[in-house]
């Protein structure tokens, strides 16, 4: 009888499969799919920027993306800082969307998210923690991430945490720097002068970590590399 052909497989290639194969959420914004090709399902990304530098531009899309797909949301809101108005305008559909505000604890924001991925079946999960302090951020302990990680590491549910700093750690499978790069105003007529006005937002999109495959990259401008895009959002979407 023939030996059998075994092939050996180290833990770091199906680990490289696994990835390959996670279905991935387009958002339908070409600079945004073309740097990541999508968000992975089943995996735990963050979205890091200061405060006014276009992170809840890249949040909003996401959620209009899921909603019109029929998908459940959830935005954990620990500071007050969702507007479903703006959300409304930008696509989200407000009836698959479910609104915690925590008032400012962020303790009740990680219980919220816990019990959340225990009920299952939602398909982006936001959690907002770009009013904590970085101290207490940095508080929070790794179980939180690695419990979280592995509530929805077999579904079709994205945690998608938001903040001015990354806290997932390890946990995370993507991650995205975002910074202003040019604001824009409004101009009186037939003058240099402006109104006050706010019409927009030119921000950079970085790739700082990615475990997902990519066979798409698209080039930013102003000497930026492959892994960084340039995006205008709208004054309501920043």
């Amino acid at each position: 009888m023939a030996a059998a052909n075994l092939k050996l497989v180290s833990l770091r290639e199906l680990g490289l499969r696994r990835h390959v194969e996670r279905a991935l959420l387009t958002t339908g914004v070409s600079e945004v799919d073309g740097l990541i090709e999508g968000f992975p399902r089943g995996a735990i990304s963050e979205i890091v920027g200061e405060t006014g530098s276009g992170r809840t531009s890249l949040v909003l899309v996401v959620l209009a993306a899921a909603t019109s797909r029929g998908e459940v949301c959830a935005y954990i809101d620990v500071h007050g800082s969702f507007d479903p108005m703006a959300a409304a305008v930008d696509g989200a559909e407000l009836n698959k969307l479910i609104w915690v505000r925590c008032g400012g604890d962020y303790g009740a924001a990680l219980k919220s998210i816990g019990e959340i991925l225990s009920a299952g079946g939602f398909g982006t999960v936001v959690l907002d923690l770009g009013g904590v302090a970085r101290k207490d951020l940095r508080k929070i302990p790794s179980s939180y991430w690695y419990r979280f990680r592995l509530a929805i590491e077999h579904t079709e549910t994205i945690l998608l945490l938001l903040g001015k700093e990354p806290s997932a750690r390890n946990c995370a499978e993507l991650q995205l720097k975002v910074r202003p790069v040019r604001r824009q105003w409004a101009h009186r007529r037939g003058s240099s002068q402006t109104t006050g006005l706010f019409r927009g937002l030119s921000f950079e999109l970085l790739l700082a970590k990615s475990q997902v495959s990519r066979s798409l990259t698209v080039k930013g401008t102003a000497g930026s590399d492959e892994n960084t895009v340039v995006i205008t959002a709208r004054p309501r979407m920043v």
